[in-house]
């Protein structure tokens, strides 16, 4: 019970985290919630001429209906806060779930879970990752005590379920890799108890292991086609495959850790790090044969040699790390499960003070998005915008600024190129049809990218420029071709050109009901 209540406890203390910062978490959460309210204005009949939704089994489509529902019947804040509230559940409770099936008497350990859940995955935005891992754990919970299942209705159900995951996140792959690491320890046993006269893969196949792990690939593989089916995406630069060199990736390993500061993950990674040398001493597992920690190694294997861009999406590699995280903690011992009694107080102290630095950055930010919120509402609704953000990384590996100037399209009924951004096999949209997409900059343009501006197509295409943060050079070369409009604490916003933008404020907003 107290092992439970443990992880209810900080559990409860992100929510709270959530629930006290104005605009939480950052990033691309604005970008999701600008998808949800054009989906649920397009199914009834008031959305805007240029955005047209598909009926395609994407990797996103599953948290997107769910979005786009809870924005039908409450406000975009509010349900910014609800799937805020639901990812933070997701790590915890997935994990509790999983350690309920494969060894009860540490399921305390799912503190770990909630020690996780503000990760720098989370604060960035990427609530499908986040949601589709939790729900990863949940199947994973399912499976393991039907593992042997000889019956194919059960089969074809987890087979089905597995492959649902994909339409949350493709990342959730991931629980395939348990399967095969289960899989061929099944196989290796049944090498060592095979007939004279049997080979090694008749043998494995009298363990029920095997087939179940072969429906439950197949599948996934019929769900991976699905999401493959319909047009492709199109428009924007062909996208590379790109790897980081060895420094780098040596150095992202702490990527689910370094979110804010150097302080913010010495105490995430520090608390992780002391919790795993607990555990490993309590429970003193045999490496060789745990399915779960030769999975944890086969991620970090994928990491190492996976590429850091792929397919139109970054940070490919960094996303199999959090699972490799989470999965040491169900390994058991030669003992079998071992209790964690007072030791949680470890992953739990590391959690307070991780959530006690988050709530305070988040109170920062804040402020910074206050001005930014009122300086879009001073905007008449209807225009293009072009944000670009050039506030010299003051929040580490979070970057607040990017993607907020949506909130505009979500308000305002106007356009922002930066929805929907990204190269022409960035398939995760594609039950998305975005017409005569605006202008975009870049992400990092203002910050590490500099290369010279579009500006035929800026005046052409773009009504107001707005630089978030202070950057003189970013100013400077604004000044040149535009000019000051208003400016708010750290934002500022610049007419492209004066003649056009005073008549594009005479222009009707896209749709009334977007007002």
């Amino acid at each position: 019970m107290a092992s439970t209540l443990a992880v209810v406890a900080v559990t409860a203390i992100n929510l709270a985290v959530s629930a006290t910062a104005r605009y939480f978490p950052y990033q691309d959460t604005t970008n999701h919630l600008a998808r949800y309210l054009l989906i649920d204005r397009y199914m009834s009949g008031v959305a805007p001429s240029w955005v047209h939704v598909r009926a395609l089994p994407t990797a996103y489509v599953a948290v997107d209906a769910l979005g786009a529902a809870l924005m039908h019947v409450t406000s975009p804040r509010a349900t910014e806060g609800l799937l805020a509230g639901l990812t933070l559940l997701a790590l915890p409770f997935g994990l509790y779930a999983l350690l309920t099936a494969v060894a009860p008497a540490q399921r305390g350990w799912a503190v770990i879970g909630a020690l996780l859940s503000l990760n720098w995955f989370f604060l960035v935005g990427f609530l499908n990752y986040c949601l589709g891992l939790g729900l990863a754990l949940m199947w994973l919970a399912l499976w393991w005590p039907r593992r042997a299942t000889r019956a194919w209705s059960t089969r074809i159900a987890l087979a089905a379920a597995a492959g649902a995951l994909l339409f949350v996140h493709m990342t959730t792959a991931a629980l395939l890799v348990v399967v095969a690491v289960e899989c061929a320890l099944a196989i290796v046993d049944a090498r060592t108890q095979r007939g004279d006269n049997e080979s090694t893969l008749r043998a494995a196949f009298r363990d029920a292991r095997v087939p179940t792990a072969m429906v439950i690939l197949l599948g996934v593989a019929v769900a991976w086609a699905l999401t493959r089916l319909g047009p492709h995406t199109s428009g924007g630069a062909a996208p590379v495959t790109e790897f980081r060199t060895i420094p780098n990736k040596i150095k992202e390993l702490a990527a689910p850790f370094y979110a804010f500061s150097a302080t913010q993950m010495g105490v995430l990674l520090g608390g992780y790090l002391a919790s795993v040398a607990v555990f490993l001493g309590l429970v003193r597992p045999d490496v060789r044969r745990n399915v779960w920690l030769l999975s944890s190694a086969a991620l970090l294997l994928l990491y190492l040699v996976s590429p850091y861009a792929a397919i139109g999406v970054a940070d490919v590699d960094v996303r199999w790390l959090l699972f490799a995280c989470l999965l040491p903690f169900c390994a058991t011992g030669s003992r079998g499960p071992v209790a964690p009694k007072w030791w949680l107080v470890v992953p739990v102290i590391a959690g307070v003070a991780n959530a006690a630095l988050v709530a305070s950055t988040a109170h920062a930010i804040d402020h910074d998005l206050r001005e930014f919120r009122d300086a879009l509402t001073s905007l008449p609704p209807g225009l293009r915008i072009l944000p670009i953000v050039s506030d010299s990384d003051r929040y580490g590996r979070v970057t607040p600024y990017r993607h907020f100037a949506l909130w505009y399209v979500i308000d305002g009924s106007g356009r922002d190129g930066e929805l929907f951004a990204g190269s022409r096999l960035n398939d995760q949209f594609r039950h998305f049809q975005v017409d005569d997409r605006p202008y975009s900059a870049g992400t990092h343009w203002g910050t590490r990218d500099f290369a010279p501006l579009d500006w035929a197509r800026i005046r052409n295409g773009i009504d107001i420029v707005i630089q978030a943060g202070s950057n003189a050079r970013v100013r400077d070369i604004l000044l040149a071709h535009v000019h000051e409009r208003a400016r708010f604490g750290e934002i500022t916003l610049y007419d492209v050109p004066p003649t056009r933008a005073a008549s594009a404020l005479t222009l009707p907003s896209a749709h009334p009901a977007l007002r």
